[in-house]
């Protein structure tokens, strides 16, 4: 690792050299600071035609929230994530418990455009300049949601499978207090699971919307007469 204040021409020149046997470079400035500090994709190109320049931002380098400042809570809110989410118990949206913006939208994103570039350039010889924004990275891992929106529009709020409404896809107490986690969305897995938690009369209601409640029940009050581990 080297610091570099690249606020002075020898910093500069120091980035350049480095920059210059790079197969590749990642900046996350706003949009047109890494130009004005003398290291955007044109000055690196200069040294190194072949570069692979990344440039990851939370909104992109073009458009009308190009300049704005954020967080991996700012890029999930604006993208609708937030609001598609289980809601905290006074009916707000959630602050959730990883930065999912930060590192699958943005730094996944980048990994794959980057990747694929350099694939690219083994086949053209040619680098580029990468634009990946944040906020599309948290778009396209919204696939359900989009689903949802795309089908007759029911987006009217959290996606009721990924909220713990649904007995097959949940979350448990046990009796010593311990969790267990639920993911028996098949017909085969819930088929299973109600067998082995001596509940056979279930297996028919796997999907019936108006029986969820019912079945949450019945299933947490199996999981309280053991503890987690049995």
């Amino acid at each position: 690792g080297v610091a570099i204040d690249l606020q002075n021409d020898e910093g500069r020149a120091l980035a350049l050299r480095v920059a210059g046997t790079a197969d590749v470079v990642i900046e996350a400035f706003r949009p047109g600071v890494a130009a004005r500090l003398g290291v955007g994709y044109d000055a690196v190109r200069a040294v190194n035609p072949g570069v692979i320049y990344c440039s990851l931002t939370g909104y992109g380098q073009h458009g009308p929230r190009a300049a704005w400042v954020g967080h991996d809570l700012n890029f999930e809110a604006v993208t609708g994530l937030l609001d598609r989410t289980q809601r905290r118990h006074d009916g707000g949206p959630p602050v959730l418990g990883a930065t999912v913006a930060d590192g699958a939208g943005g730094g996944m994103h980048a990994v794959i455009a980057v990747l694929a570039a350099l694939l690219g350039r083994e086949r053209t010889g040619e680098g580029c300049h990468l634009d990946v924004a944040t906020t599309d990275g948290v778009l396209w891992l919204m696939a359900v949601q989009l689903e949802q929106h795309l089908d007759a529009g029911l987006d009217d709020g959290p996606v009721r499978l990924l909220s713990g409404d649904f007995a097959c896809y949940r979350t448990y107490a046990c009796r010593d207090g311990k969790w267990l986690s639920v993911g028996a969305l098949e017909h085969r897995f819930w088929r299973a699971l109600c067998n082995a938690v001596d509940l056979p009369d279930l297996v028919d209601e796997h999907e019936i919307d108006a029986r969820q409640p019912a079945l949450i029940e019945a299933l947490e009050r199996k999981f309280r007469e053991r503890d987690r581990d049995e």
